[in-house]
């Protein structure tokens, strides 16, 4: 699932750095539906950095009255490894942060940001180095498409769905000002999405009592 972007190719990921304390999100009181997401950061990305783009995905997901709940300090080379030392809950999403030269091949293009692995686990990854690429080429803070990727790849593991939209989190193409409206907090997921992105994790919550 690769989108050929101006600017960037979106996939997205979720990550939390190595050792990182798990950073707390001021709370929405709407954000009643909570999402487990572990993080495989094995491209080591700064903690700094990785919280910076945590924050920026989980502020995306408040305002659809979804809160995030981080698992920090994963790491793997495997991308095929599950969460270690944790009953794993097959409504969780996994985010592997990797670099473009250890997934070339197998329909992953060489403009591509991240993809996803597989709907069925919740897996997808991110390819950090290709995101800093573009973010010099943009003049931006790789940190912003960071999150935005982070976000839209979630989406498509919430949604169970590799459909874009004309605006918003989930378009297929990004200008510097959807960066800019990223930073500002008004880069979101359109309404009916924000509402299929709850249902969908009430019916995951429902299955898992079953």
């Amino acid at each position: 699932m690769g989108l050929a972007l101006t600017g960037f190719t979106i996939f997205s990921c979720i990550m939390q750095s190595q050792g990182a304390p798990e950073q707390e999100i001021p709370a929405n009181p709407r954000a009643r539906l909570c999402v487990t997401v572990y993080v495989f950061n094995s491209v080591r990305i700064p903690a700094r950095d990785l919280i910076n783009a945590e924050m920026l995905a989980a502020r995306i997901f408040e305002k659809a009255g979804i809160r995030i709940a981080w698992k920090a300090g994963l790491t793997t080379h495997d991308v095929d490894t599950p969460p270690m030392g944790e009953n794993w809950n097959p409504a969780d999403l996994q985010i592997r942060i990797r670099k473009g030269s250890t997934v070339r091949g197998a329909g992953v293009t060489s403009v591509a940001m991240g993809f996803i692995l597989t709907m069925e686990k919740n897996d997808a990854v991110v390819l950090f180095d290709e995101i800093k690429n573009r973010a010099a080429m943009m003049n931006v803070d790789p940190t912003v498409p960071l999150g935005v990727t982070m976000a839209h790849e979630m989406g498509h593991l919430l949604l169970q769905s590799a459909t874009h939209s004309l605006t918003g989190v989930m378009k297929p193409r990004w200008l510097a000002k959807d960066l800019v409206a990223a930073e500002r907090g008004s880069l979101t997921f359109s309404r009916e999405e924000g509402r299929s992105l709850q249902n969908g994790i009430m019916q995951r919550a429902a299955a898992q009592t079953r």
